[in-house]
């Protein structure tokens, strides 16, 4: 004889089933006489015990019935082909529920929803602007649950996201290391969330309170950090210094002219090159005033006057004889 289950597809199978339930409606179904008696038998052990006075040593009214099996009838060709579509609906209903409780356990102050904030970090990229990009949309998403909760007067949804939106900056603002560009995301999701915190904390419950401001804070401290952390000169803020090419207005000129060496005399040569004294040749007048542009300004501003034409001499006039009063 073997061990193994007879399943339907075994010879015999049928024979054997046909067998057992004839053997069930002979032997193990009762007569009505039999039933009437037992019915009897339990509605009289019912009674008695229902009248009764119940007190603290009394025995239970009911006592734990022992366990049976009961083989339930059925034919060999359908089984149990009716229960089906119910294991099927039980079976659903059983899942949705088990997805709907646990959707109510991992939302905001829920059970599972420390959990679920973890289970979030296991999926992150694992740095740069990818990572950031999939912070900030973290960060979002606890500000989503944290008005959801606000609108619903859940104080203690409120509170946990909040609380968890402010760890969720301070990693964020960690893990950036000072790269520009993973800085730059973070800061402008931080700053646009924390315009929306400020709106929050005029309806958010009492009990909130203390949790909305620490997230502020937390944003605050991050964009300070991040701001600190950025280059001289991003974001149009730095200072850039350029020197020109340096124009000098002073003249170097010397008194000593720099003419030849037969022209450093008594520097009447100098006059007669003079533009302001010069003359035409030949004529005896003098010639157009020539203006020095403002490069030769500072030529110019040094250079000795020129000599005036020397004065002819003249004989002094002789003095009169005084004249005597004497004869």
């Amino acid at each position: 004889m073997h061990d193994d289950a007879m399943t339907p597809d075994d010879p015999g199978f049928a024979d054997i089933a046909r067998r057992l339930e004839a053997f069930g409606d002979l032997r193990l179904t009762p007569t009505a006489e039999t039933a009437a008696r037992m019915r009897a038998e339990v509605m009289s052990v019912a009674n008695r015990r229902l009248s009764r006075p119940l007190g603290p040593d009394s025995e239970p009214a009911v006592r734990p019935a022992t366990t049976s099996f009961v083989m339930a009838r059925r034919s060999p060709a359908h089984g149990f082909g009716w229960h089906r579509p119910f294991a099927v609906v039980v079976a659903a209903a059983l899942a949705l529920g088990a997805v709907t409780g646990a959707t109510d356990a991992a939302r905001a102050g829920g059970p599972l929803y420390e959990p679920r904030i973890w289970a979030e970090t296991l999926t992150l990229p694992s740095s740069g602007v990818a990572r950031a990009t999939a912070e900030v949309a973290r960060i979002e998403a606890r500000l989503v649950e944290a008005r959801a909760a606000v609108a619903a007067g859940d104080a203690v949804g409120a509170v946990a996201a909040l609380v968890a939106y402010a760890d969720i900056v301070g990693e964020a603002t960690s893990a950036s290391d000072g790269d520009p560009a993973t800085s730059d995301v973070i800061e402008v999701g931080v700053g646009r969330q924390l315009a929306l915190l400020t709106k929050l904390a005029g309806v958010v419950p009492v009990q909130a309170r203390a949790a909305i401001e620490h997230a502020m804070a937390s944003s605050t401290n991050a964009l300070d950090h991040l701001g600190a952390d950025a280059p001289a000169g991003s974001n149009g803020q730095g200072a850039g210094g350029g020197a020109g090419p340096a124009m000098s207005g002073g003249g170097n000129g010397s008194g000593a002219g720099n003419g030849p060496p037969d022209d450093r005399g008594d520097g009447s040569d100098k006059a007669a090159r003079s533009p302001k004294q010069s003359s035409e040749p030949g004529t005896g007048q003098q010639g157009p005033k020539v203006e020095p542009n403002d490069k030769d300004k500072g030529n110019h501003a040094a250079s000795p006057k020129p000599n005036a034409a020397p004065t002819p001499n003249v004989a002094p006039t002789p003095k009169a004889p005084p004249s005597s009063s004497k004869p």
